[in-house]
């Protein structure tokens, strides 16, 4: 289920100079026990839920562009919200592929997912006061309302991004500390070989 690394040293990408900094053993352990993959999945249906939920605003707002429905029926934030998506997304994508599943990075996206929670808060909540009076009207509300009310859906949806993510940070957070004893039979896990002279 999740991908086992042996992560020994990292390279400093801010420097001309290429340094090798040996890692803590805290740092080894965090980086072995973070789910790579489940990361990548979570990253890209971010990424899928962000552009349905920027796709909808830009046809609500081809529909009507006025707030003839609702006063914040035409607010565009859909689209403003969304930058808050994509940079948790991009965080995602630059943890496990660019800083190898870091402590400080894993942290550095757990603020931008809790940045992005607020957004969606505020997404959710003008996309309820916009529909909350044409609650009553299933297929016959506007159009415009239909496709908020799609968005509205879309944008609940989005609170399971920043609430797995924080499970993932609570979880390896917790498993990191167990110290790493022994390696299944089965591993293909390569150590480098301990060289003693006598």
């Amino acid at each position: 289920m999740y991908q086992y690394r042996q992560p020994q040293f990292y390279v400093r990408r801010n420097s001309p100079i290429i340094q090798r900094v040996r890692l803590t053993s805290h740092e080894k352990r965090w980086r072995r026990q973070w789910p790579y993959t489940i990361t990548i999945i979570l990253a890209t249906l971010m990424l899928l839920f962000t552009l349905i939920i920027i796709i909808l605003e830009i046809a609500s707002l081809a529909v009507d562009n006025s707030n003839t429905y609702s006063n914040t029926a035409s607010t565009g934030a859909g689209i403003w919200c969304s930058l808050a998506f994509l940079l948790a997304t991009v965080c995602m994508y630059f943890l496990v592929i660019v800083y190898d599943c870091s402590f400080l990075c894993s942290l550095y996206t757990l603020v931008a997912h809790l940045i992005a929670s607020i957004f969606i808060c505020i997404l959710v909540g003008l996309d309820a006061n916009a529909v909350t009076p044409y609650n009553q009207q299933l297929s016959t509300a506007p159009t415009k309302i239909q496709i908020l009310k799609g968005q509205l859906a879309v944008a609940i949806l989005m609170f399971l991004f920043p609430i797995a993510y924080l499970a993932i940070f609570i979880y390896t957070a917790f498993v990191s500390r167990i110290p790493f004893q022994h390696v299944h039979a089965n591993s293909s896990v390569r150590y480098p070989i301990r060289v003693v002279k006598y």
